[in-house]
């Protein structure tokens, strides 16, 4: 087990390296995520503290199952860690546009990752075809409201160019 765990942290460690997040700028962002904590209500506080016990449990539960899990679970594990932590990072941390870009783009990749644990999924095709059109329904839901916030910020832009 504890192989598993110092396997799990070499890898972390060596992706975080890899995109150049040195521990001076690792201290940088903990700073600024501990200050917009310390900023935020109480219930922000709550939030941060069950995600990160929420995603504990996810670790260990994919180091100790990881033999029983089928290989669509093993698909959804990243997709649920993704999905959880997608807005503490937009919420607490202030990114700069490639920081967003980024986190946009693991967003993405953990729905491209969920469709495919759905297709793969052991059940009937009828379940498989809902589970994809709630998919298509949150995903188009989430391109509806990126589209009209872009407009309505367009039009605020432009109210303030004419005053």
């Amino acid at each position: 087990m504890w192989r598993d765990i110092l396997i799990i942290t070499a890898f972390v460690l060596a992706g975080l390296t890899y995109f150049g997040l040195t521990p001076r700028r690792l201290a940088k962002y903990t700073e600024t995520a501990k200050a917009e904590v310390a900023r935020r209500m109480t219930y922000r506080r709550t939030l941060l503290c069950t995600l990160i016990v929420i995603s504990v449990f996810l670790v260990f539960t994919a180091v100790y199952r990881f033999n029983e899990l089928t290989f669509s679970t093993r698909l959804a594990l990243p997709v649920i860690f993704i999905f959880l932590w997608y807005l503490s990072l937009t919420t607490f941390w202030k990114l700069s546009k490639r920081g967003t870009k980024i986190v946009d783009a693991l967003l993405y990749l953990g729905f491209a990752l969920l469709i495919t644990s759905i297709i793969l999924e052991d059940t009937v095709l009828w379940k498989k075809i809902s589970y994809l059109g709630w998919f298509g329904l949150g995903f188009g839901l989430r391109l509806l409201i990126d589209y009209v916030g872009a407009k309505l910020k367009n039009r605020r832009s432009l109210e303030e160019g004419d005053k």
